[in-house]
């Protein structure tokens, strides 16, 4: 599947290793947090997409702003161009 072949490869080349994820987590879980996000990035894509729902308007993904979105996007349109 290509979002696993993806991922695999994110975690190859440079994304946050295993043991980041860890750290991350249980430093979370130390301080209580219920929601738990590998970087800060994913804030503004979440307050869109609750924003779009609680307007009852069509979900979108804008993927030009979240340079993390948009580089996992293309990376994964490429891999299904394969």
């Amino acid at each position: 599947m290509a979002t696993a072949a993806i991922a695999q490869n994110d975690l190859d080349n440079g994304s946050l290793s295993a043991e980041q994820v860890a750290e991350i987590t249980f430093n979370a879980v130390e301080q209580g947090r219920f929601y738990i996000f590998p970087t800060d990035e994913v804030h503004g894509l979440l307050k869109h997409r609750f924003e779009r729902m609680l307007e009852n308007a069509q979900p979108d993904l804008p993927y030009a702003d979240y340079p993390l979105l948009h580089n996992r996007r293309q990376r994964l349109v490429e891999a299904l161009g394969d």
